[in-house]
């Protein structure tokens, strides 16, 4: 401990001149620590951050990188026709068999298929290139149309054809859009607000609190597949458990200041799938 903070200060302007250094030097040596501290706690290992700067110059970062690019556009010399023995290409991989494809042809103009001799030229084959492309969502409205049918004569018994049973009653929410948010929050970790926003960009409105309701009651509706896999979860030679400490503000019978814990579980091994929970 430093001794001059339990010490009246000095009347001698030399000696508050130095003890002002030695005050300036420490300092200067927590802020070093500091420093060293955040660089371990949100350095690029991790994936916390204190300014979530990344965000915005992800793309910037990575294009410097000298990692291979992974999906590089493909040239008509580098297409199907390469020989068998050419060097693969670093960091590029074949687009999945399973995607659809699209061929969209290029001919020649007529007047070059006419050889300098008079001849007619001939096709002798084709050079073959590959992009990837994506066609956005598509967002649309579902109108359920239920007919109608009354007798004429009487004007009673009048009968309504049935609407199919929906995840969430009364709601204008469809099986396809529930899942659609479920797999963009809890898979793709997008938080439901920014979810909101891209719906509004449509001038659709979808608030966060009407998202999160849905997703409450969409997880009632997977209970009987929840119980399944806790089943086959305890079944398992083994199990891999991880807390995770939450603030829950209305738990009842709980102050909002207190901790709660979330658990996740997991099973599996090198020959088997794995199950979290």
């Amino acid at each position: 401990m430093n001794t001059h903070l339990n010490s009246p200060l000095p009347n001698d302007p030399e000696a508050l001149k130095q003890l002002v250094l030695e005050q300036q030097s420490r300092i200067a040596l927590l802020e070093e620590l500091v420093i060293l501290f955040k660089s371990k706690q949100f350095g690029k290992s991790s994936e916390k951050s204190p300014n979530q700067a990344e965000l915005f110059d992800e793309a910037e970062v990575e294009a410097n990188d000298q990692a291979p690019v992974a999906a590089e556009s493909v040239s008509a010399e580098e297409g199907h026709n390469e020989p068998s023995n050419a060097k693969a290409k670093s960091g590029r991989k074949p687009l999945p068999k399973s995607l659809p494809r699209v061929r969209v042809e290029y001919d020649v103009p007529e007047h070059l298929k006419v050889c300098e001799c008079g001849c007619q030229k001939v096709l002798i084959g084709e050079d073959i290139s590959e992009q990837l492309d994506i066609i956005p969502a598509v967002v649309q409205v579902i109108q359920s149309v239920r007919k109608k049918y009354a007798c004429k004569t009487c004007e009673t018994g009048v009968v309504t054809a049935e609407l199919p049973k929906q995840p969430i009653p009364k709601s204008n929410a469809s099986p396809g859009l529930l899942a659609h948010i479920a797999v963009a929050k809890y898979q793709d970790a997008l938080p439901l607000y920014r979810i909101a926003a891209i719906f509004n960009r449509l001038d659709v409105h979808l608030p966060r609190n009407t998202q999160a309701r849905w997703m409450i009651q969409c997880s009632k509706l997977l209970q009987p597949l929840y119980n399944l896999m806790n089943d086959r979860l305890m079944s398992s030679g083994y199990i891999h458990m991880d807390e995770t400490t939450v603030q829950v503000l209305k738990e009842p019978d709980k102050p909002p200041e207190s901790k709660s814990y979330m658990w996740v579980r997991r099973t599996g091994g090198p020959d088997k799938p794995r199950h979290f929970i």
